[in-house]
């Protein structure tokens, strides 16, 4: 709370006098020596977005995120008035510019822009000059600097700009990749400037950070498929900046990019994305394939049969057979100290059989407080067990996690696969705590799944939600159905259970959505209670 305010304090400051930003401190001195200027191709998480406008929609006044034209004009007619918070970060982001490169027009044209973005937003105005848009913005410019020759006095006087902003408003009340992004930053605006000071200062704290953010099994603690892809390009590129410089890397990031990549060669599906745990965008196969190529170190066994438990990060992967991938979201929803891209999700999962997907969450279309942003945080938003439509977890506001469910989770092998226990305390009765235990039983035929909630004098509503991915056929028989190429069964239900076959909608990136199928088992029902569905392929 305290480093909050003070990162707050300071934006007001800057927002309400910009000269106070000369009080920021010059630094001199330091280990490493005199960097050449910026010497590093494009920017990695540029490159992972959904939503990129075209070169030509750009060089004709038009910038477009999320489905969503923006007719700038020419000259820029820059927004004060956006969409939603998202749509102003990338906006302010500039890593759209990159599709400028091959233009012979885009040094003027990037130019033009950058001048008329100035004059449009004072320093400190938010959210242009919030600290993460700032941050993302300041890589990409240096980088763009080298692709089309931007330097001239002004430029380097915005990138001066850019520097004592960030450094003044570091997110260290946030951590996480908003951390990470913002020593990235000054990483690339010390090289750029030739700063050994601020290189030595930057590369120390991004090190000490990556080395308590990336976690035993190599997943970021933020527990988001999307996220941890992020900060491993972030990590990426830094090391090849030093290594374009012929500066050293430390082997404390060194070994947090390379046990991320090995954490996302077990998370990576059949069709090269990732699942939709947790916030994130959806990254397309192509940006995923070359982020992790970028890493000399891999893990080939990662799509070999069998199974892996990545217990710090809670999730564990089964691939029972060559053509089968099951993830399941076995742990805790994130950190207590950076909730912020956490759902409520404990015990769902995502299934794809020969090469297609079966089963997926809803995923993230959006950041923007209200029902939908609730909906997609949520438990029934997810392929597991709802009681009374509560959350496992108090999801609130956009970023906001309440009290958060405690889990549980035990692997084992078996005769003929492995057993997933996963049991959590999510879920409040009348008359006190109920539990949730789900019991994955894996084998080569397939999946079947017992679900126990336990409580006492208790009654509720009981509902079992399984989304299937978009465009995938469903055919009801009875008490189950047939989704592309398997069945889905319910054995030992309540006689009063009812199945239905619902429309939804479900996020294939952000501001896009799809329609799909949640085949929903409900009855009402006196605690305890057991059931199980059976998935065969």
């Amino acid at each position: 709370m305290i480093g909050r305010a003070v990162r707050q304090q300071h934006q007001r400051l800057i927002q309400a006098a910009p000269v106070v930003l000369a009080a920021v401190p010059p630094l001199n001195g330091g280990p490493y020596g005199p960097p050449v200027r910026w010497p590093c191709p494009a920017n990695r998480t540029a490159r992972l977005s959904s939503s990129s406008p075209s070169g030509g929609e750009l060089l004709a006044g038009t910038w477009t995120f999320q489905g969503d034209p923006l007719p700038l004009g020419w000259p820029p007619r820059w927004p004060t008035e956006y969409r939603s918070e998202l749509w102003a970060y990338n906006l302010h982001y500039f890593d759209w510019a990159w599709v400028l490169e091959p233009a012979d027009a885009a040094r003027s044209t990037v130019r033009d822009l950058l001048q008329s973005w100035v004059e449009a937003y004072p320093v400190g105005s938010s959210p242009a000059w919030d600290p993460y848009p700032t941050s993302l913005r300041a890589w990409n410019l240096c980088g763009l600097d080298q692709a089309l020759g931007l330097c001239d006095p002004w430029f380097r006087d915005l990138l001066a700009t850019h520097t004592r902003v960030i450094r003044a408003t570091l997110e260290r009340d946030l951590g996480g990749n908003h951390l990470l992004a913002d020593l990235k930053a000054l990483v690339g605006l010390a090289v750029w400037f030739g700063d050994s000071a601020l290189l030595t200062k930057a590369v120390t704290q991004l090190a000490r950070e990556a080395g308590r953010q990336v976690l035993a099994d190599g997943g970021h603690e933020e527990r988001s498929p999307a996220y941890h892809a992020r900060v491993l390009a972030d990590l990426l590129d830094v090391i090849e900046l030093l290594n374009s410089a012929e500066l050293p890397v430390p082997s404390t990031i060194d070994r947090a990019a390379s046990s991320l990549n090995a954490w996302l060669e077990v998370m990576t599906t059949p069709l090269g994305t990732l699942p939709h745990f947790n916030d994130g965008d959806a990254i397309p196969p192509s940006a995923l394939a070359n982020l992790r190529a970028g890493s000399d170190r891999r893990l080939p066994a990662g799509q070999g049969v069998g199974c892996t438990h990545l217990a710090a990060s809670g999730f564990v992967v089964a691939r029972p057979r060559k053509d089968v991938y099951l993830a399941i979201d076995s742990g805790e929803p994130g950190p207590s100290h950076q909730p912020g891209h956490s759902h409520a999700g404990v015990g769902s999962f995502e299934l794809w059989v020969q090469g297609e997907q079966v089963l997926r969450n809803v995923g993230t279309s959006t950041y923007a407080p209200g029902p939908r942003r609730a909906f997609e945080r949520s438990t029934a938003a997810h392929n597991t067990v709802t009681l009374d439509d509560q959350n496992q977890s108090d999801v609130w506001k956009s970023f906001r996690v309440g009290r958060s469910a405690r889990v549980d989770t035990v692997v084992e092998v078996t005769p003929h696969g492995h057993r997933v226990e996963i049991v959590h305390d999510g879920f409040r009765t009348p008359t006190g705590t109920a539990l949730h235990r789900r019991t994955f039983e894996i084998n080569r035929r397939g999946l079947e799944i017992r679900d126990e909630l336990l409580a006492s004098n208790s009654t509720g509503d009981v509902a079992t939600r399984y989304y299937t991915a978009p465009g995938l056929p469903v055919t009801p028989r009875g008490k189950g159905c047939r989704l592309g190429p398997v069945t889905l069964s319910f054995d030992d239900a309540p006689a009063a259970a009812e199945l239905s076959v619902d429309r939804a909608l479900l996020a294939t990136g952000f501001g896009q959505t799809a329609e799909a199928r949640c085949a929903a088992l409900r009855f009402r029902a006196s605690l305890p209670v057991a059931w199980q569905t059976r998935i065969e392929w």
